[in-house]
């Protein structure tokens, strides 16, 4: 299981939004560990789970980066991806770059 939280706009800080009664009330289901300074990047779409080369032409671009998480096919019209948050721009200008010019 992978949760992600996003606390833009948030006046929580990581030790409000996991607490350490959650934290241990989740180890006892599985092992949990919590990573900091990664970006979601989403790319939406109609039917993108049935959209055949899709992944192999997403993936291609994000070959030299370091790629976290991966989403796909949860819903048909997204695909999600977990990069370094210091990435994450040039992730999408890449992605961009190469999906729609």
């Amino acid at each position: 299981m992978a949760l992600t939280l996003d606390t833009t706009g948030s006046t929580s800080t990581g030790d409000t939004l996991l607490t350490q009664s959650l934290l241990m009330e989740l180890s006892a289901l599985c092992r949990v560990e919590v990573e900091e300074g990664l970006a979601l990047v989403a790319l939406i779409g109609n039917d993108l789970s049935k959209a055949c080369g899709v992944g192999k032409e997403v993936f291609g671009v994000l070959e030299p980066f370091n790629i976290r998480m991966i989403c796909y096919g949860a819903s048909s019209h997204n695909l999600c991806f977990l990069v370094p948050g210091e990435d994450a721009e040039q992730v999408v200008q890449k992605l961009h770059s190469n999906l729609f010019e």
